[in-house]
């Protein structure tokens, strides 16, 4: 379904009938479907010319505060590594192949906020999908009976939410709040798009500094975690001291690096 989508994008476009399937299919495994027409997105860099630096996750510096999770049954600390191509090019050495490896997701034993001082923000943006709500309260009960966070703040309808124009929407979110949300289809938070964050990054940061937001969890498919990415560096170029983390979510099996997801 998602590649002849893009086939029936570029056709739409003005594009030849006969189009190059390799490319869209290219397209399609590096989870990059918004630039197939786009004459100024960069080239899609071919795996061979993939290095591990490419995979490497700038990670905050740990503090002392330990994390709350010590103790209990989840692995903390060494996480695992990911392979991310177990094939080899034909014709090629074992010996002299090196696979590339990502970083998994998880905990660690120390943490880089004090969890009492924390505010944590949530916002779901893009398509709706199965199990949106079970996150939101996942989120949010973890955040607050677990880690013991001061507070979540949930961010209405997607990008805009952080805006501006919708900053005044934006909710505390509790456990009497969330506790049954699961129980409804849709997301709690709502959602929107045509909310660039790159035409508005310094504008959610300002909201974001404002309300206190320590960590922003970003639930969403390809075209959110690339907002998320953007908004992180323009926290990174101001020097603020904030996490933002991507929870993805698809329902087309389209968020590169990804093999199972919610939705």
């Amino acid at each position: 379904f998602f590649f002849a989508s893009l086939l029936l994008r570029h056709i739409a476009s003005g594009g030849a009938a006969m189009v190059n399937e390799e490319a869209l299919r290219s397209q399609l495994k590096r989870g990059r479907s918004t630039v197939v027409n786009d004459p100024n997105a960069p080239d899609v860099q071919p795996d061979e010319e993939l290095g591990q630096s490419d995979f490497e996750i700038e990670k905050l510096p740990l503090t002392p505060y330990p994390s709350p999770l010590v103790g209990r049954n989840y692995p903390l600390g060494g996480l695992s590594k990911v392979i991310y191509n177990s094939l080899m090019p034909e014709g090629s050495d074992p010996a002299d192949h090196t696979p590339l490896l990502m970083q998994s997701a998880g905990p660690h034993r120390e943490l880089h906020f004090d969890p009492s001082n924390v505010v944590v923000g949530i916002v779901s943006c893009g398509g709706l999908c199965p199990g949106l709500n079970d996150v939101i309260r996942a989120v949010t009960l973890f955040s607050l009976e677990v880690y013991m966070v001061k507070k979540v703040i949930g961010f209405k309808y997607g990008w805009m939410g952080l805006m501006d124009e919708g900053i005044g929407d934006a909710l505390e979110l509790t456990p009497t709040i969330v506790r049954d949300i699961n129980r409804g289809g849709g997301s709690f938070l709502g959602s929107s798009r045509g909310r660039p964050v790159h035409k508005h990054g310094e504008e959610m940061l300002d909201n974001l500094l404002r309300l206190g937001v320590n960590v922003l969890f970003a639930l969403g498919g390809d075209g959110t975690l690339k907002g998320a990415s953007q908004l992180y560096d323009f926290i990174k170029k101001r020097g603020a001291d904030i996490a933002v983390v991507g929870i993805p979510k698809t329902i087309d099996n389209d968020v590169c690096y990804v093999q199972k997801t919610f939705g």
